[in-house]
C-alpha cells in the first residue's frame, strides 16, 4: 500500500502543491528495506520538478532535509544528502538570498 502511494507521489511530482508538503513523510522510508529505493526516486522528483523553478526550496524543502541529516540512521542521512543535491540546483540563481543563509 506505501509502495503504491510512493509511486503515485513520483508520477505526480510536477504538481507542485500538492505534492511538496508530502516530501518530509517520505523522508523516514529511506531506511526502509523495501521502500528506499522508490521514497528516494519520488523524492529527488519532487525536489527536481518544483515550479516555478526554486519556489518554496527554502522554506518547504531545505529544514526536513536538514533534520534528516541529523537523523541518528545512517541510510535517513545518505538519502538527504541525495535529495539535497536537487534542491541546491532548484535554488541556484533564483533564491540567491536564501542560499546565502
Amino acid at each position: 500500500k506505501k509502495a503504491t502511494a510512493i509511486s503515485t507521489l513520483e508520477m505526480l511530482a510536477a504538481a507542485t502543491p500538492f505534492v511538496l508538503p508530502r516530501l518530509p513523510q517520505l523522508i523516514p522510508l529511506f531506511d526502509n528495506s523495501k521502500l528506499a529505493a522508490p521514497a528516494l526516486k519520488a523524492a529527488t522528483a519532487i525536489v527536481e520538478q518544483i515550479a516555478p523553478q526554486g519556489h518554496s526550496v527554502a522554506d518547504r524543502v531545505m529544514p526536513p532535509l536538514l533534520a534528516g541529516i541529523e537523523d541518528k540512521k545512517w541510510k535517513v542521512k545518505a538519502g538527504c544528502i541525495q535529495v539535497l543535491l536537487p534542491a541546491l540546483k532548484q535554488m541556484e540563481g533564483t533564491t540567491t538570498l536564501q542560499l546565502a543563509n
